[in-house]
């Protein structure tokens, strides 16, 4: 039996012991969206005890020049991403309890772009460009956007409470890094370091013509760098890409 629930309305997934322990929501409703959890035979949840965390969502996306093909939904894979991206804050602004997450934005190729600094959720906004190709998308390098994603998860670590902070790196790459030996390296470092407070989900973004062999390296290169294998998707469409964002910073 699975040890997450998956919430029927917006497909957020959250660990079933932290629900019916009341540290997932005070009232029993999805944070994401407001379904009421108690109505899908979960347990019982009993009072919430007094907890403040604050989670840091960051997204390490993919600007590669292979972001311009397309996906099934017939928009370069760049589109879709930038769509799902505004999808899931739209999502986590509206949440009834957005004033725990922040999030930053780290594009790559050959080298990384902190396209978004530390924010908090309520001053994010939506309806910007997170297209993440620059003016010309090079080579695939995540090494180079895990490094720069764990600057970014030391300092967001580092201003406050390590205790009550915890911090999400979401991946989405549609291709090999020119350097796995050194993203796995950042990737167990960013582990040693922050333990159960850090998690690191994956997807591979697949095309209409992307070859099973191609799509089973990526996968198999991406389970060595995540914290969770079932964190570690193949995704096609922008809806696929979203409901991975939004399962990913649920967890």
């Amino acid at each position: 039996m699975s040890k997450y629930w998956k919430c029927p309305e917006c497909g957020a997934e959250f660990i079933k012991e932290e629900i019916e322990q009341g540290l997932v929501s005070p009232d029993g409703v999805c944070p994401i969206c407001g379904h009421n959890m108690k109505k899908e035979r979960i347990g019982n949840l009993p009072p919430s005890p007094s907890v403040s965390y604050k989670q840091l969502g960051i997204l390490v996306l993919d600007g590669s020049g292979s972001m311009v093909t397309q996906t099934k939904e017939l928009i370069t894979k760049a589109e879709a991403v930038s769509h799902s991206v505004t999808e899931l804050f739209e999502k986590m602004k509206g949440s009834r309890i957005n004033n725990h997450f922040s999030f930053a934005v780290v594009d790559f190729d050959e080298k990384a772009y902190r396209k978004m600094d530390i924010t908090e959720t309520e001053d994010i906004n939506a309806y910007a460009d997170y297209n993440p190709m620059h003016v010309k998308g090079g080579c695939t390098y995540l090494s180079s956007g895990l490094e720069e994603a764990e600057k970014i998860a030391d300092e967001f670590m580092n201003s406050g409470d390590k205790e009550t902070r915890s911090v999400v790196v979401v991946i989405m790459t549609d291709g090999l890094d020119m350097k796995m030996d050194q993203a796995k390296e950042t990737a167990q470092r960013m582990k040693d370091k922050y333990g159960k407070k850090l998690k690191i989900t994956a997807s591979c973004f697949g095309t209409r013509d992307m070859l099973e062999s191609e799509g089973t390296r990526i996968m198999e290169f991406l389970r060595t760098i995540v914290t969770d294998e079932d964190m570690c998707l193949e995704t096609s469409t922008a809806a696929d890409l979203r409901s991975f964002f939004i399962a990913s910073v649920s967890r």
